[in-house]
């Protein structure tokens, strides 16, 4: 994809785009982070056929990225990496609704380190979790999560793939020196889980702060308040606003596939009138 940018803006544009501080790369052409794409993506490919986990000095160790959400009856895959001072002798996924009636199924290995299994869309249903456990020569046991069965991955089980609703009054302008209070109504039939405020003033040279909306007394307001220092009368101020409901749908407001993805404020500045001549 980023070779088809360079094909296409290639001599449309200058080779030298300031988009911030160079010391940060922040400026150049499309062109020159190409070269950096395909050496990094070299480096990566060596890497991965070099890679060697690391082994604990007790058990075996289980790197794994746990899988938060999947519709009904759908077949839920399981790789582990698993390494460990003596030869892995099995490794296995418990899966269930309660720890008490968990399942075990065995993972086979695909590759070094590499190990997988499937979860039958049978037992995909509301409730699910499920942990990783490997067992070396020496019978020594780990898990994944470090908890186990008392603390497994907890699975979204749901058809729902709808991220929460949100109302909001953009505010195009606002005094310097008062602190900025943001309101946003969030609804959601699961149920919202976070809502977050990403602001900073309109400079490449800052990177995005993050605060928690809080709900108020009102039904499904959440409210933020910026400080009166965080908004730098040298530059005007900009922001959105991140939202997560209760299975793992998000998104940000303002939408990206309609509109620019955040809001500008202009601050009003009290500059004093000039004076006569």
């Amino acid at each position: 994809q980023w070779e088809n940018i360079v094909e296409t803006v290639g001599y449309v544009y200058h080779d030298n785009h300031i988009m911030g501080s160079e010391g940060v790369k922040l400026t150049g052409h499309w062109k020159d982070e190409l070269v950096l794409l395909k050496n990094g993506l070299k480096e990566l490919q060596q890497q991965r056929k070099d890679f060697q986990p690391a082994t604990p000095e007790e058990a075996s160790l289980i790197a794994h990225v746990p899988i938060r959400k999947i519709k009904p009856g759908e077949d839920l895959s399981v790789r582990v990496t698993v390494s460990g001072r003596e030869p892995i002798t099995r490794v296995r996924v418990g899966y269930g609704t309660s720890q008490n009636e968990y399942v075990f199924a065995d993972l086979e290995q695909t590759g070094p380190f590499l190990y997988s299994g499937m979860i039958p869309g049978s037992s995909v249903t509301e409730g699910l979790t499920y942990f990783v456990a490997a067992e070396d020569e020496a019978g020594r046991r780990a898990t994944y999560p470090s908890g186990g069965e008392a603390d497994p991955v907890a699975v979204a089980v749901t058809e729902d793939n709808v991220p929460p609703t949100v109302a909001h009054s953009p505010i195009i302008s606002a005094p310097v020196g008062k602190p900025l209070i943001i309101t946003a109504e969030v609804r959601d039939p699961s149920g919202v889980k976070w809502v977050r405020l990403r602001y900073r003033s309109v400079t490449q040279y800052q990177d995005f702060q993050t605060m928690e909306m809080v709900p108020t007394s009102r039904k499904d307001e959440y409210q933020a308040v910026v400080p009166a220092e965080h908004l730098d009368p040298q530059w005007n101020f900009m922001y959105l606003i991140e939202v997560m409901d209760n299975n793992g749908n998000g998104k940000i407001y303002p939408d990206l596939e309609k509109e620019t993805p955040y809001i500008m404020v202009n601050l009003e500045r009290n500059i004093p009138p000039a004076l006569d001549e």
